[in-house]
Order: C-alpha cells, then structure tokens, then sequence
C-alpha cells in the first residue's frame, strides 16, 4: 500500500467548517519575529493532506494509520510535537491532518523545521514533505519596550531581562 502526503502548510489557525468540512487556512507562515530568546509565538498550527495511491483507487478495508508531526531543529533532537492514531477507512482516498496549537516556542534565531510522517499497522515511519519558517530577532525601540513592561507590571507579571534592551 502507497500513500502520498501532498502538502504540509504551517500557519497561524485552520478552521473547519461545520457544515462542509472545509478547511480554511488562516496566516500561512514564513518568518516569525521575537524581540528575545526563548520565546513563544501564539498561536501556531498545521495542516496536511494524505493521498492514497495503491493498490486500487482507495483501500478496500479499514487500516490503522499513525501521523506524526516532527520538528527538526539543527541543534536539538527530533522532538515529536504532535501524533494521532486513527484509522484510514475503506473507500477514503483522502485524508487531511491538521492542528491548532496554543503557541510555538522559539530557541533562537534561524531556520525552524517540521516534517509530517506516517506509518499503517504499527510498522516503519514514512517521511512525508518538510515546511520550514525563518525565526528572526527583532528590536523594540524604547517606547515600546516601556508599554511592554508597564503592560506586564499591570498584569503582574515577571519583565524579562530581554524587554530591557532596546533598538534604540
């Protein structure tokens, strides 16, 4: 048996409609900034759709059918970020996978990778296609540095050391 991911976009929010079962992708993602580092970015999602190639137009019984989620920073392990056991049933050639995530964290600057993979019945993990986003560092000129923290003092909360510095 032969499925083929045939995309994974990253973006901010997909939204499904009730009625038709329409996705709606919402924001796709390119770069991201963060005045400092670790950061989160709110909010994150996914979406992917698998199609089935074979043999047939569509499978003829119901398979149990594992997607995986991966995300591939250069400097850190393979960390598995979000994973769901279903099943693939009979006479479906598509299937879509998609999540909305509260947030992102963000290490540092660079390129931030994830990779959708699959498998059937327990068996090996198939990669599928990688999306990619650059994470860049941005400055706050002193103005906004100063509404950042009197914004989080009237919440009370911590200031961290990054909001002290500026572009200016």
């Amino acid at each position: 048996m032969k499925v083929n991911c045939e995309f994974l976009i990253l973006c901010e929010r997909v939204l499904q409609d009730r009625g038709t079962g329409l996705l709606t992708i919402v924001q796709g993602l390119e770069q991201i900034s963060a005045t400092g580092f670790p950061s989160l970015h709110a909010p994150f999602a996914f979406s992917a759709r698998y199609r089935w190639e074979g043999p047939g137009d569509a499978p003829e019984e119901e398979l149990a059918f594992e997607v995986r989620l991966r995300r591939l920073d250069a400097d850190r392990d393979p960390e598995t970020v979000w994973k769901v056991n279903g099943v693939w049933n009979a006479g479906i050639r598509r299937l879509r996978a998609f999540q909305n995530f509260p947030q992102l964290r963000l290490n540092g600057p660079g390129h931030l990778r994830f990779r959708i993979e699959h498998r059937f019945g327990g068996g090996r993990w198939k990669h599928g296609p990688l999306a990619g986003l650059d994470v860049v560092q941005s400055q706050m000129t002193a103005a906004q540095s100063e509404a950042a923290k009197a914004e989080l003092v009237r919440l009370g909360l911590p200031i961290p050391p990054w909001l002290t510095q500026t572009g200016d």
